[in-house]
């Protein structure tokens, strides 16, 4: 496989330099749109990145994550929260070896045995624990603020609020939606025990972190909610009282 993937090396680099390219022309064009300070030093670290991209040197290899997080310390202090945000979405399109076939064949070609490269192609599938409320912002490491979900997925969110990913990612609602029935189905069959009561604390949990942009349909449930909540924790039952309160605030705003 690793033999493979170094026949595509040349081809894969160029389409990948030039797509690289592509995307930091547009940051920099955008940067126009904040002030001075913060336009310089974008542009500046535009140009340090696009050496690194035609370098291709030890030492001054172009690393998409380490532009991100360079950029991130530019844009800290920028007042500005929407212009931050659409320069992080574009940052974001940036390809990556994970979703990219020109990224993962140059990152892969060299350096990586046959095995590790299986291995890494068979990763994204492997589920991973997701704090609905990430674990920076106070989210609870415990099962109402958990949900199962890719790494992929996971790694990508980092400790972004909800609201604000499902903006680059759209499809976020109804991927939840389905879960929510996935589980569902998943207690009806015997195939989840001893946490009848999560499908209520799901759905309000994830209400309140997307600030009511998903608002997931239970009512095909078939356990109600007293016998759901009969032998809940009473940590389970306070945390769903709190989110039942927060939430008709959250409700009355939006409607």
């Amino acid at each position: 496989m690793r033999d493979c993937l170094q026949e595509l090396n040349a081809k894969s680099l160029a389409k990948l330099r030039q797509e690289e390219f592509d995307i930091l022309n547009k940051i920099d064009a955008m940067s126009k749109e904040t002030d001075t300070s913060t336009a310089k030093q974008i542009h500046e670290f535009i140009l340090t990145s696009k050496e690194q991209i035609t370098a291709n040197e030890k030492g001054k290899v172009f690393k998409r994550k380490r532009f991100i997080v360079g950029l991130d310390k530019i844009l800290k202090n920028n007042s500005d929260r929407d212009f931050a945000e659409k320069v992080h979405a574009q940052a974001d399109k940036l390809p990556k070896s994970k979703t990219k076939t020109e990224a993962f064949v140059v990152k892969y070609s060299n350096g990586y045995s046959s095995d590790e490269i299986t291995a890494r192609l068979l990763k994204p599938s492997i589920a991973s624990i997701e704090h609905i409320t990430p674990a920076l912002r106070d989210g609870g490491c415990n099962l109402a603020n958990f949900m199962t979900v890719s790494k992929d997925w996971n790694a990508s969110r980092r400790n972004r609020p909800l609201a604000q990913y499902i903006k680059r990612h759209p499809d976020i609602p109804e991927n939840t939606k389905q879960y929510a029935q996935d589980i569902m189905a998943a207690i009806k069959d015997n195939r989840l025990t001893g946490c009848d009561w999560y499908p209520y604390v799901l759905k309000e949990k994830i209400f309140n972190e997307s600030e009511g942009i998903i608002d997931i349909d239970i009512s095909n449930y078939h356990i109600d909610r007293d016998s759901a909540f009969k032998n809940a924790p009473a940590e389970i039952k306070n945390i769903y009282k709190d989110l039942l309160t927060k939430n008709q605030k959250i409700a009355q705003k939006t409607n």
